[in-house]
């Protein structure tokens, strides 16, 4: 297996600019390939196109809600962990991911060490929320 076949694939969706540029910093730091939206649209181009190990998610967005992209995104690519990133209280992350089958969930805002490591956690089978 080449090298780069062992990197880490994220995508990372989110309306807000400014969060998507931080998140590919963080993210590359880490030495995962980091693939990036702002809008679906181009989200579901990428998962058409690249073999995507994790979706990071916005829950609230204009033009699509996280509860429809992660459905989209699963039936684009049923291996894709999808994982919500958003401002939402606990309790209310938690019911939208059940309803569509996301993978869990992470509140903006933890350092982003723990960030990467969070995201991590839920490439492993084992993890459990």
């Amino acid at each position: 297996m080449e090298e780069s076949d062992l990197t880490k694939k994220i995508l990372l969706l989110d309306d807000e600019e400014i969060i998507v540029k931080m998140l590919e910093k963080v993210f590359s730091h880490f030495h995962w390939k980091v693939f990036s939206a702002t809008r679906w649209k181009d989200a579901e181009e990428i998962l058409h196109q690249k073999a995507i190990d994790i979706l990071l998610c916005d829950v609230n967005m204009p033009e699509i809600n996280g509860e429809e992209a992660c459905l989209r995104s699963k039936q684009i690519s049923p291996s894709v962990k999808v994982v919500f990133y958003s401002c939402l209280e606990e309790n209310e992350l938690e019911i939208i991911a059940k309803r569509c089958q996301a993978d869990g969930w992470i509140r903006k805002g933890m350092r982003p060490f723990q960030l990467v490591e969070q995201v991590d956690k839920f490439l492993q089978k084992d993890y459990a929320k």
